[in-house]
């Protein structure tokens, strides 16, 4: 049975890895080199904003690609078969704070726990900022989530302090606060912030995917409630039935009566969790690859003046990704007209420059947004 356990933790382990790295390698690139994936299309919760934004408004979010879609429905596919099964396997704020906890255990020797009087009330936080971050965005109409998202203000480390506090303040605040407390309290922002995980924890809801205890084989150890990370009782139901479950099948591999005492199911049929846990990344990967491979993954913008051929110079394709030039030449604005209308001074910003990168060479533009170029421009082709 130990021989097991190890296996399909480090499955986990190397599974949650894997994706941390990948989103830290492609946020360094996307900061330093032109037509790589922004993290706005690598975010399965931009997908969300922009189907709710589309069901209730219409619109499309400016920011999201159809790769963000795609992650989404990912997500949920596997919410539907195996529960939060992203949030405990592919999940890179996720591995974050795996990480931060195990720091916490090396140090302390131990893991501490909230008051339940605490508890229990701010798990429903996350609801709360589910539905707050969806009202608004129907109301605004783009990622009314991005300044607060600790996953954006991530992947914008590299940019500069200065962008990146202009910006994602808060994020970046919430992004410090979640892995420091994690080395004190397991999953801090799984368990009380996480939009997405709240989402996915209301589609697990789906009584397919069960973890069940066999009552005459538990020895009543407790260990599989030590073990889990999300506080929940494992030890006493028949089932695991809570949507705090990120099933990282820990409380089922630490069981030691050997008896498959706990065991994942499906449909009440047995699984191995040996299967679970490659299915899941089976499936999810699959899906990257497969619409990838028929080119539906689309992570990164075609060229400006391509995307305005059939939009008729629609300014809401405009990116903090697209340079100056860029823009000037796709639009037919003069740089120096558009530069004027900007009210960025003349010679400080090079032509090549990112729409992104303008507060970092203009430090008195902090907090300057790409809203302002696609306006700016839309205003200029009105007065031609």
């Amino acid at each position: 049975m130990r021989k097991a356990t190890n296996k399909i933790q480090i499955i986990r382990y190397i599974s949650l890895s894997f994706f941390a790295i990948l989103v830290t390698v492609l946020s360094v690139l996307h900061a330093k080199l032109q037509g790589m994936p922004s993290i706005d299309a690598l975010c399965p919760f931009g997908g969300l904003e922009t189907i709710y934004s589309l069901l209730a408004g219409g619109e499309f979010l400016k920011r999201i690609f159809p790769s963000s879609l795609i992650i989404l429905g990912g997500a949920v596919v596997l919410a539907i078969l195996f529960g939060r099964y992203f949030c405990g396997w592919l999940c890179a704020l996720g591995a974050f704070q795996g990480l931060a906890g195990r720091i916490g255990k090396i140090i302390f020797k131990k893991r501490f726990t909230v008051p339940k009087v605490i508890d229990k009330p701010l798990r429903y936080l996350k609801y709360i900022v589910l539905f707050l971050i969806l009202y608004f965005t129907w109301k605004i109409g783009d990622l009314i989530v991005r300044p607060y998202d600790p996953f954006a203000a991530f992947a914008h480390l590299t940019a500069g302090f200065g962008e990146l506090w202009g910006e994602f303040a808060v994020g970046l605040l919430i992004l410090a606060g979640s892995f420091i407390l994690s080395i004190f309290y397991d999953r801090v922002f799984c368990k009380y912030l996480c939009p997405m995980g709240a989402f996915l924890g209301i589609l697990s809801k789906i009584p397919l995917y069960r973890i069940r205890r066999e009552e005459s084989t538990c020895t009543h150890c407790n260990i599989c409630n030590k073990r889990c990370f999300m506080g929940i009782d494992v030890a006493h139901p028949d089932a695991v039935t809570s949507a705090e479950c990120i099933n990282c099948l820990e409380c089922v591999t630490a069981c030691p009566t050997k008896k498959e005492t706990l065991e994942p199911t499906f449909a009440r049929k047995r699984l191995a969790p040996l299967t679970v846990a490659l299915a899941g990344i089976v499936i999810f990967v699959g899906i990257i690859v497969a619409t990838w491979s028929i080119g539906i993954f689309q992570s990164v913008a075609p060229p400006l003046a391509e995307q305005t051929i059939s939009t008729q110079l629609d300014t809401s394709v405009i990116k903090g990704s697209h340079t100056y030039k860029e823009i000037s030449e796709t639009y037919g604005i003069p740089l120096e007209t558009l530069f004027e209308k900007l009210n960025i001074p003349k010679g400080k910003v090079p032509p090549t420059t990112r729409v992104k990168d303008t507060a970092t060479l203009i430090p008195e533009l902090a907090g300057f947004e790409t809203e302002q170029v696609r306006e700016a421009v839309r205003e200029l082709i009105e007065k031609k």
